[in-house]
């Protein structure tokens, strides 16, 4: 059950919550020389570096290695901006649970 573990280990979300239908999406307010870095995506729409939850990973965790991948930039010290959900019914429910922080 969520919520209920000892405080000893390090819990992870997807530890606390399993394999859900909600995907965990992390993203990346990356500012340089007062612009914002953005990615062009598979669909051809800009959005923000970021990526999926890796299992038995935190969500700064996630943004640090994304941030890495996709930027080839090291980042210290992620902070947490937002989280939200967001729903689209392709015919049947979908959740993101999308994770933002700045560095």
């Amino acid at each position: 059950m969520p919520g209920e573990h000892s405080g000893q280990e390090q819990v992870t979300l997807r530890d606390e919550w399993g394999n859900l239908a909600v995907t965990i999406s992390v993203k990346g307010i990356i500012f340089e020389n007062e612009k914002i870095w953005l990615r062009m995506n598979e669909r051809n729409d800009w959005e923000l570096p970021g990526g999926k939850l890796d299992d038995h990973e935190q969500p700064d965790q996630t943004i640090e290695r994304e941030i890495r991948e996709e930027l080839g930039r090291e980042i210290d010290t992620p902070k947490l901006v937002d989280v939200y959900v967001w729903k689209k019914d392709f015919g049947y429910s979908t959740h993101v649970e999308i994770v933002t922080f700045t560095a």
